[in-house]
């Protein structure tokens, strides 16, 4: 099964042109992605030390692709969502 990672890379895997206004993640891939359970994702984004997700109307929302990678670049976690030791590996 491809892994959310996949279907929306980014740095050097991102597709040229990709991401020019920003793709949204449903919350199951963001909960795939970092691998974070959805309530423990909740109570992050109440905290203040998760992104908060964006509205799309009365009853969805979406996390911005580039609020997840910035998190997790500075997480310092790997595409399975393991941190890094203090050597970076």
């Amino acid at each position: 099964m491809e892994s959310a990672y996949e279907r929306y890379p980014t740095g050097p895997n991102k597709p040229h042109g990709a991401g020019t206004v920003g793709r949204l993640l449903k919350g199951r891939d963001v909960f795939q992605l970092v691998t974070l359970s959805r309530t423990t994702v909740w109570r992050r984004v109440r905290e203040g030390t998760f992104p908060a997700p964006v509205s799309l109307g009365t009853t969805r929302i979406a996390w911005r692709e580039s609020d997840i990678a910035a998190w997790m670049a500075a997480q310092k976690l790997t595409t399975e969502g393991v941190p890094l030791d203090h050597d970076g590996h």
